[in-house]
């Protein structure tokens, strides 16, 4: 037996005072009233759909707390069937994909013949896959009236079960109603404003100036409630959610190829992105010789400087792969002029630096600058050779102290006129000599071994930029040369934040575009969703669904995304047109916060719709 009392119902005014009602078992029972006087509201309170709680409500002499949303989905799920107006069936499943869906609410698994029969009570016989659209509106009440049946249910709410019915078909749902409340044992409730149902009613309460009156009473026969706890389970969400795939493909295709469009353009646009940032950085290594010139004082990094001794060069530590090289003051005299030897080294490269090529054998020689090949006029070369006169440096008491010598050099050429040596301050004629010949004439000639400098050598331009900073963290000078690692850092800066720009903007656009989707999403299904919640589905039930749905939609679409993507590189690779970079921990966290960001805005917009939109409210409309 169901007890309700201190029952108020008001909108813009008052339609019910302190209202009670008993409703037995085994008993139908009628709610009567004129058009708004509140008697679909009293339903819905009877059912425990509404969303007031200000009232008192006893099952079985067992108080309910109504404000125990958990608690009330249970009993609406395992112990109440519903049959509303208009909106009791699910129209993305046949006949039998509603006897079924409706046994699921409770976990339930019927047999194919235990459904027939279930439509053999309500006098049904149609095929079980037949469309519900395809369905009289008698067969659809009868049918709706079944698979409420299926939770085996111990109460049955109908709200105008008959209204859109001719009499024929109103009195055979009405005894078939009669016949479940006497024989099945059924507790049910009905609101209707039909003469004919208070025919059937065993129990009829009528709402009259602000009054809940009972103008017949029935003692019905108690039954025990089945005490059930079922959960639902996993299968239940899955398939409810494959079932309305197919129902609403436009819809569903419509969200997935949104995100595959929007998942594609951010990789391919980072890819791009990374190409290019890659074609620059390998024109700079081409273009740079990746040295740096070190010395102990910040004021002078320059060769042609008054560079002190180095000490204390123990202390920086190199990454992998790169070398030191000492460097020894060392000048020549060309012509009169004395001018500054540079040192060059293993993988250095000038074949494409050249005005002139002397030697083009493989031993190692010097190479004049283009201002000193003009200095020495019409000085011609005897097979190539140069005899030089030369000194080379030491510190002795704090003074440069020279060593001369003599020595024939091979010439290998002439380098271009735009090609300086960023080592020395203000001079543009000087010599580039291998510096192991250069060190061989140190070892020999000097008599004091000391190091004014060193030449940095690395394999690639990120180990150089490390090196530089920790050089210049321990207090060195540090001469970058021809190689801007500034302008590294800004271009590997720039880049990366034109990484987070793009993938801004993407989470941006798409952030708008889910939000534009999931707003049609839930609008369209409204009803649905309030005939689950009237089901017996929790709101944490409904936001787990929508969740599921999403959460599918975007790995089916990064699935998808990363395939044409995949195709999209290998056909740019294949034809020469572009390698792509595609940067995979980027992409990575993209996809993580893309995937972060569906569930909030699902969670949000699932929290506000299902507050906002309460059964009650959506089911009356």
């Amino acid at each position: 037996m169901i007890k309700l009392n201190n029952i108020e119902i008001s909108y813009d005014r008052v339609l019910l005072e302190n209202g009670s009602m008993q409703i037995p078992d085994k008993t139908l029972t009628l709610i009567t009233g004129l058009s708004g006087t509140g008697k679909s509201t009293l339903l819905y309170r009877v059912g425990m759909i509404s969303d007031q709680c200000d009232y008192g409500y006893e099952i079985n002499g067992k108080t309910i707390d109504l404000r125990d949303e958990k608690c009330k989905s249970q009993y609406r799920r395992l112990h109440f069937g519903y049959v509303m107006q208009d909106a009791s069936l699910y129209e993305q499943y046949d006949v039998l994909g509603n006897l079924k869906l409706y046994a699921s609410f409770a976990g339930k698994e019927k047999s194919e013949e235990a459904y027939l029969h279930l439509l053999s009570l309500v006098h049904l016989q149609v095929p079980m896959h037949q469309s519900i659209e395809t369905l009289s509106g008698g067969e659809r009440q009868r049918l709706a009236i079944a698979c409420a049946l299926c939770k085996d249910p111990e109460v049955l709410i109908l709200d105008e079960p008959t209204s859109a019915l001719d009499k024929k078909n109103e009195t055979i749902v009405l005894e078939v109603l009669k016949q479940l409340a006497h024989e099945e044992g059924k507790c049910i409730v009905m609101a209707s404003h039909s003469a004919l149902a208070k025919e059937y009613a065993d129990q009829i309460y009528s709402i009259k100036e602000k009054k809940l009156i009972c103008e017949k009473q029935y003692q019905g026969t108690s039954i025990t409630w089945k005490d059930d706890k079922q959960k639902l389970s996993l299968s239940f969400f899955t398939n409810y959610i494959r079932y309305f795939f197919q129902k609403y493909k436009s819809l569903n295709v419509m969200m997935i190829t949104a995100m595959i469009l929007c998942m594609m353009a951010s990789t391919l646009s980072l890819g791009f992105i990374d190409a290019h940032a890659k074609s620059s950085y390998e024109a700079l290594e081409r273009l740079t010789d990746k040295q740096l010139f070190i010395t102990d004082d910040k004021s002078q990094m320059y060769m042609n400087g008054e560079l002190p001794v180095m000490k204390d060069m123990e202390k920086l530590k190199l990454e992998d792969g790169d070398s030191l090289y000492p460097y020894h003051k060392m000048m020549i005299s060309v012509n009169g002029m004395w001018v500054s030897v540079v040192p060059y080294f293993d993988g250095q490269d000038f074949s494409d630096k050249m005005l002139r090529k002397m030697d083009l054998g493989d031993n190692q020689g010097v190479y004049f600058s283009h201002q000193l090949y003009v200095d020495m006029k019409d000085m011609a070369f005897v097979d190539n050779q140069f005899d030089a006169s030369g000194v080379v440096f030491d510190i002795q008491d704090g003074e440069d102290m020279g060593h001369p010598f003599e020595k024939s050099f091979l010439v290998k050429g002439v380098l271009d006129k735009n090609i300086h040596c960023p080592y020395l301050k203000d001079e543009k004629s000087f010599i580039y000599m291998y510096y192991k010949e250069i060190d061989a004439l140190y070892q020999k000639y000097s008599s004091q071994k000391d190091t004014r400098g060193y030449i940095l050598c690395s394999n690639n331009l990120q180990s150089l930029m490390k090196d530089k900073d920790e050089a210049k963290a321990l207090g060195f000078g540090v001469n970058e040369g021809q190689v801007n690692l500034d302008a590294l850092n800004t271009l590997a800066h720039t880049t990366q934040n034109l990484r987070f720009l793009v993938l801004g903007g993407f989470l941006i656009v798409f952030i708008l575009m889910l939000s534009a989707l999931q707003i049609n999403y839930f609008y369209k299904r409204k009803r649905e969703f309030a005939l689950l919640s009237v089901n017996g589905l929790a709101h944490r039930d409904l936001h787990k669904l929508s969740l599921m749905e999403i959460v599918g939609k975007i790995l089916l679409s990064l699935i998808i995304s990363m395939i044409v993507s995949g195709i999209v590189w290998m056909v740019l690779s294949v034809s020469g047109l572009m390698k792509l970079e595609i940067d995979g921990i980027a992409q990575l966290i993209f996809y993580v916060i893309l995937f972060v960001i569906v569930v909030l805005v699902t969670m949000i917009y699932s929290v506000i719709f299902f507050r906002k939109n309460q059964p009650e409210n959506i089911l009356r409309n």
